[in-house]
Parts: C-alpha cells; structure tokens; sequence
C-alpha cells in the first residue's frame, strides 16, 4: 500500500465511506451505498465534508462513467 493510500483509508474510515475514487492520483470523492432517503442512490462527500446524493443508479455505473472520462481512474475499497 502506497503511503496516501493509507492516510485516505484512515480518513475514509472516519467519515464513513465505504470506496474512495482517485482521479489522476488525487483524491475525487468518498462513496458509500444508498438507502432510502436517497433512493438506494450512493452518496458522494462533496469539498464540504457533506454526504450527498449522487444521482446514479450505482457505484459501478458511476466508476464506470468516470472511467470512460479521464485517463486514471483508481478506486479504493476502504478496509473497516
């Protein structure tokens, strides 16, 4: 594990995130799964430390709609 992977899983952990998406080696958003009140949409952590709802029908089309947009995508489960 590379040393920010390591510091993005310790924040990931505290916020709550269950993936974190790096574009271009830099952190993009934290992730975790959906759940009623958002429609089983996922959530994304926006620059505010605010959860909010993503508007995707899941994580992989999500990831997989970045993935088709720029040129390094890396996605992290993060360990509880």
């Amino acid at each position: 594990m590379k040393p920010y992977e390591h510091k993005i899983q310790e924040w990931g952990k505290i916020v709550g995130a269950q993936y974190a998406m790096l574009i271009d080696g830099r952190l993009r958003h934290f992730y975790k799964k959906g759940d009623r009140a958002s429609r089983n949409c996922p959530y994304f952590m926006d620059e505010k430390l605010v959860w909010k709802n993503s508007c995707n029908s899941s994580l992989a089309t999500t990831f997989a709609s970045y993935r088709m947009t720029h040129k390094n995508v890396v996605v992290i489960k993060i360990e509880l």
